[in-house]
């Protein structure tokens, strides 16, 4: 399975789901993604990065 972040859409696809995916889509290793899901459970909030991919950023 490969997970997919589009900046566009502020939000994650997966190839086994979804069969439109953004062109702007990174791919994302699901150790990324999980990490992404952790830290936005406690208050982050996950944006994209100049080069589009998804970081968690603290909430001001």
């Amino acid at each position: 399975m490969k997970i997919y972040f589009s900046k566009s859409i502020t939000g994650f696809y997966f190839d086994v789901i979804h069969t439109n995916i953004p062109d702007d889509a990174v791919e994302i290793t699901q150790s990324e993604y999980k990490d992404l899901l952790e830290k936005q459970s406690s208050g982050y909030e996950i944006v994209a990065n100049k080069r589009g991919k998804p970081i968690a950023k603290q909430q001001e």
